[in-house]
């Protein structure tokens, strides 16, 4: 089940909630607005975290995304949108493409445990990254996330299962066609029933 769906940026300038999406003209509400939800239920439905804290002077980014997902404290998957190429790197994702979700079994320091992520890069919504002066980029990002916010608040409620008729079949996670087209994989906790919309 897609326990926790958690955008992760880089560091907050404003000593407040990182990301925060009430502070104008930041990264925060730049990418709340892209998502097309009213505030109160893109703060229910994201986890909003940094990879540096208040105070840290840019330390072992890698390290700092093992704390992160120390501090989720799940052993559910976790879907993570990392903002950004320092993060995206901070997870081991050097080069990627935006837009494209990967599953991954990650370790990020030796001797610790497993986490399993899906996760997405997006360009770091910072009014100095010049990449959304591009209309076509920011209408790509914009489309994005927009869907990306759909499939998390289907992932909130379970749906009725076709198979079994039971109102459990529950969003599992999001993956990417190679066409570039993302999907929903669903479950059902009672029968198993896998489908994908």
């Amino acid at each position: 089940m897609m326990a926790k769906f958690v955008i992760v940026g880089i560091n907050d300038p404003y000593m407040s909630t990182p990301l925060n999406p009430k502070i104008p003209n930041t990264s925060g509400e730049r990418l709340w607005k892209m998502t097309g939800l009213d505030i109160d239920e893109y703060m229910d439905l994201f986890t909003l975290r940094n990879l540096f804290e208040l105070g840290d002077t840019f330390p072992n980014p890698r390290a700092k995304a093992f704390e992160l997902l120390e501090r989720l404290d799940t052993d559910e998957p976790v879907s993570i949108l990392a903002l950004g190429q320092v993060v995206s790197n901070a997870f081991g994702l050097k080069g990627v493409k935006p837009f494209v979700w990967m599953d991954m079994n990650v370790r990020l320091a030796p001797k610790s445990k497993f986490y399993d992520i899906s996760i997405v890069v997006l360009p770091h919504t910072s009014g100095l990254n010049r990449w959304y002066n591009d209309q076509d980029n920011l209408a790509m990002a914009t489309e994005f996330m927009k869907a990306t916010a759909q499939a998390v608040k289907l992932a909130a409620d379970p749906m009725e299962c076709p198979e079994c008729g039971k109102i459990t079949l529950q969003a599992q996670d999001i993956e990417t066609t190679p066409d570039g087209k993302d999907f929903i994989k669903y479950e059902c906790s009672e029968c198993h029933h896998e489908e994908n919309m």
